[in-house]
């Protein structure tokens, strides 16, 4: 009677520890990253970009002009089959509004693709589009591919005279 007794407590003790360690340290689910396509962007996005354009600074004897600095807002439309546009294009430099605001872009394309860093699987991007006249590329990754809401990217011009960050967020649709 005794020995059931004892072995009955030993199991309720291993039982108390193992659940307070899993308490304390729960069994992480792994989560399937979903299969990197041009269909994670499909629908409206908004879209931020900054940057800087270190060649309009010009170190003068007299006068120094520094780097012109610019921040951009729109909404984009990706059609999840690698092409988007966009449109009420808000351009901002130097603290003043460009005068053709807001604006739009037709014809930019998109790459989603997989890609691993230090064993870590992850949905890269890489945007083709071009505005005012001037070519820009943006390389990215997805920050929540799960749920397909937000991408991060770094831009640069095909002269290579600006460089900038994006940030690209999913819009929820409004309801009339």
């Amino acid at each position: 009677m005794k020995r059931t007794i004892l072995a009955l407590a030993t199991i309720l003790i291993v039982f108390l520890a193992v659940l307070a360690v899993l308490t304390v340290h729960p069994i992480r689910r792994v989560q399937a990253l979903p299969t990197c396509s041009n269909s994670l962007l499909d629908g409206n996005f908004a879209w931020t970009e900054f940057g800087a354009e270190p060649e309009a600074a010009k170190p003068l004897p007299l006068v120094t002009t520094p780097p012109s600095f610019w921040v951009t807002s729109a909404l984009v439309n990706f059609d999840g089959d690698g092409n988007f546009s966009g449109t009420h294009i808000y351009y901002v430099e130097n603290g003043r509004p460009d005068p053709g605001n807001p604006s739009s872009i037709t014809g930019g394309t998109y790459t989603v693709s997989s890609s691993t860093l230090n064993s870590v699987p992850s949905c890269t991007v890489s945007i083709t589009y071009t505005w005012q006249g001037e070519t820009y590329t943006d390389h990215g990754v997805f920050i929540d591919a799960t749920n397909n809401t937000e991408v991060r990217a770094v831009e640069q011009s095909n002269r290579r005279d600006t460089t900038g960050h994006v940030e690209i967020k999913a819009v929820n649709p409004v309801a009339p």
